[in-house]
């Protein structure tokens, strides 16, 4: 059964509304090689580094509007 990750910070922490593509760097515990990030629901690409570390895509279409961003994490069934 797959752990229920925990996200409890991201690296950078904002961007520049129109910026294109960049990485950013969560931090929390229980990520797994198939754990992926989300941003508003919708996957982003997302690579595993350890169990406290992933990094993911944040496009340039995610960023076209000012305001904050939701960035989940999701590991899939069973558990997660």
């Amino acid at each position: 059964s797959n752990p229920v990750p925990v996200l409890t910070s991201l690296n950078p922490t904002n961007a520049l509304t129109g910026s294109p593509d960049g990485t950013v760097t969560l931090t929390g515990s229980n990520f797994i090689p198939g754990s992926v990030a989300r941003v508003g629901g919708s996957a982003r690409a997302t690579t595993f580094v350890n169990a406290t570390t992933l990094n993911m895509t944040v496009t340039a279409a995610d960023k076209l509007t000012a305001g904050p961003l939701s960035i989940t994490v999701f590991n899939p069934a069973p558990g997660g």
